[in-house]
């Protein structure tokens, strides 16, 4: 087995780590599962430390591998990798072990903000294509249960997956060892994870960190108008590798083409061509990019253009997703939407005539005046609630904002007078800007707590504005 004989130590035991665990057991090594949580657990046939001396595990080490959750600035991890111990993070630690022994092409898309939809838009073309994609990483499945399936269980169960597409984070390119993808795509860089990364140039170096193993026959994606780019795109071609372009050609072209999107044009690309947008189903120009970044990634990886259904495609759940249209007024959750950025991209993807609910647990530092132009010419009315919702109203007010802001003191009072103000032709819009933790356990929690009352409200009597 890869791995008989080594020791291998996994350290933090969230998800990715436990998988990681299970992974490195099975392919034959002595596994050392640390965390700091002394109510931590390790997979049967692991060694578990936890607790005040659960560094200590990290001198042991043949190789450590850092689950994402983890910093690779601490000393320890720093000072094991000087003594000559292998450091490499969950991803890469799973993704170097597929490329080694069960190659399998990959796509992989970063971003601060919609590299989840992108990573589930381009699942569903390949499979519109006749692929089996395997789709996770930080998005859903670590990539070591696809590891784990296609090194440690090729015998006993035939692979499934063809193709693996990877939602990839900041915090898995801090140690990224040799990660490779096929096809890479970078949607954007804004401010965030400041608190561990330090600062935008840090925080930008890292996430393009995820075309430094590329080269012949590779493709990069980039945006237009990046500034952290430039030298990217200089290392990647010296290395053989292509670029395309979200808005220009080679890459796909559609900015040039009214708001009424009706057509995107490919070029430079395995497959160019026209693909028709008329029926594509997400609302807000950012999906449409996120749909071509998609689109791009799968043509590279053989999907053929004319066979990509974007009529057919799916959001995923709490990203723009509508939960409720009833009475002429739809509701649009977009709890996934926690920072500034992220809640203004949905603002502008919602359209005029908005009910727009901001509010939860705001970030340190966090400057809402930045969504004042979005909110003046697209919202109806504002409606600021939980633990920042004071916080958010007074920035707005102050600011002059014209829209009138209320400042309701939970969500569910926040709903309630939503569906009071709403009116046929309305649009209910939670793009919060806020993390969820003051009142929900996670923005999921939130988003389905919203298409829930929503529908609730619609149902009864609370709901005075239709005409």
């Amino acid at each position: 087995m890869p791995l008989t004989g080594q020791t291998v130590v996994v350290l933090g035991m969230g998800r990715s780590g436990q998988s990681a665990a299970i992974l490195a057991r099975d392919l034959g090594a002595t596994v050392i599962c640390a965390d700091q949580n002394p109510a931590s657990t390790a997979p049967d046939g692991c060694t578990n430390t936890c607790g005040e001396s659960h560094l200590l595990a990290l001198k042991k080490a043949d190789t450590l591998v850092v689950s994402p959750g983890v910093p690779a600035s601490l000393s320890p991890i720093k000072d094991a990798a000087e003594k000559g111990t292998r450091v490499v993070g969950e991803l890469a630690f799973a993704a170097q072990l597929i490329r080694d022994h069960a190659p399998i092409p990959v796509a992989a898309i970063t971003g601060t903000n919609g590299k989840s939809s992108t990573t589930h838009l381009t699942g569903q073309m390949l499979s519109h294509n006749g692929f089996r994609p395997w789709v996770g990483g930080n998005l859903g499945q670590p990539l070591s249960d696809l590891a784990h399936q296609r090194v440690v269980q090729p015998l006993r169960n035939q692979p499934v997956h063809d193709v693996a597409v990877i939602e990839v984070s900041s915090y898995q390119m801090e140690l990224p060892e040799r990660f490779h993808a096929d096809a890479a795509c970078v949607l954007n860089i804004t401010p965030d994870h400041l608190a561990r990364h330090g600062d935008m140039q840090n925080y930008a170096a890292t996430k393009l960190r995820i075309f430094d193993g590329m080269g012949p026959g590779d493709l990069g994606i980039m945006p237009l108008d990046e500034p952290w780019l430039n030298t990217t795109i200089a290392g990647l071609t010296k290395r053989g590798g292509a670029i395309q372009w979200i808005g220009k050609n080679p890459g796909v072209d559609w900015s040039s083409h009214p708001p009424n999107l009706v057509e995107a044009e490919f070029q430079g690309t395995r497959d160019d061509g026209t693909v028709d947008l008329s029926a594509f189903p997400l609302p807000g120009t950012h999906n449409v990019s996120n749909a071509l970044a998609a689109a791009l990634l799968a043509i590279h990886l053989g999907a053929k253009r004319d066979e990509i259904r974007m009529d057919a495609l799916e959001p995923l759940p709490h990203r723009m997703e509508i939960v409720c249209q009833s009475q002429g007024i739809r509701w649009i959750n977009d709890s996934k939407a926690t920072n500034i950025d992220a809640a203004l991209v949905g603002i502008e993807g919602a359209g005029t005539s908005s009910i727009v609910l901001l509010g939860g647990e705001g970030k340190a530092g966090a400057d809402y005046r930045q969504l004042i132009t979005a909110l003046e010419q697209r919202a109806k009315a504002v409606i600021c609630f939980g633990a920042s919702g004071t916080t958010i109203a007074t920035s707005l007010t102050n600011s002059g904002l014209q829209p009138l802001v209320h400042n309701p003191t939970n969500f569910i009072e926040a709903m309630r007078l939503a569906a009071q103000l709403a009116s046929r032709g309305d649009t209910v819009l939670l793009s919060p800007a806020c993390a969820s933790f003051d009142e929900f356990s996670n923005f999921e929690r939130r988003g389905e707590a919203f298409g829930r009352v929503a529908t609730e409200l619609m149902d009864s009597n609370e709901h005075r504005g239709a005409s």
